[in-house]
């Protein structure tokens, strides 16, 4: 599971890279729109024309963008959108996460885990509208809280604050719930997970006051 997560931190890490390079675009077109208006403004036309032919940074535009002020997370958030989207549902953040809080292992154990069994439950809604993976965090006070939210087909079992599950392999089941609830301890944190009307929840806040 070790180089599992690692593989992971690599994969979104070199996203986040990505996401640098198009800023260095932005950076780099700034320059170049002074060069087009100072050609336009002599009516340079075969001018500007050179300028826009010689730029080859042509960065393709993402089909979603998150900002949640920790790069590795916009890049899973983005990752996990293009799986949700073929599982007919989407992924809806609001609020933000420091950068400085939480490494980008534990990024990816805590919002990666959630996601990827929220993804789960969205897939098994065949013939259901468009689902909604709703992701709010908000940091307070050295508190950060993590709330998701997602469909589930029937309202799901949870004993002693974890998932009662019914498939064949119970062992190998909830270790994604068991790999966050390690994590969030680590942080000195809680979790919470709570099943009511068909919408299964997940209410984390890490301590980072120590």
């Amino acid at each position: 599971m070790d180089k599992q997560v690692q593989a992971h931190v690599a994969h979104y890490e070199a996203m986040s890279a990505m996401t640098e390079d198009i800023r260095k675009f932005r950076h780099d077109y700034g320059n170049l729109r002074v060069g087009l208006v100072n050609a336009l403004g002599r009516n340079d036309v075969p001018g500007a024309l050179a300028l826009l032919n010689a730029d080859e940074m042509k960065p393709h535009k993402p089909a979603y963008h998150f900002a949640t002020g920790n790069v590795v997370l916009d890049a899973l958030l983005y990752d996990k959108m293009l799986i949700a989207e073929e599982a007919n549902a989407e992924i809806v953040f609001d609020g933000a996460v420091p950068g400085h809080l939480l490494n980008p292992a534990d990024t990816c154990i805590i919002f990666g885990n959630a996601l990827d069994n929220a993804i789960e439950a969205c897939a098994k809604l065949v013939g259901a509208d468009k689902s909604t993976i709703a992701v709010n965090a908000k940091f307070s006070h050295g508190l950060l809280f993590i709330e998701l939210t997602n469909p589930t087909l029937s309202d799901v079992q949870v004993v002693n604050n974890t998932v009662a599950t019914a498939k064949d392999d119970k062992q190998s089941h909830g270790i994604g719930l068991r790999s966050m609830r390690t994590c969030v301890e680590k942080h000195s944190g809680t979790m919470e997970v709570s099943s009511e009307n068909r919408l299964f929840r997940v209410d984390i806040c890490l301590d980072f006051n120590q």
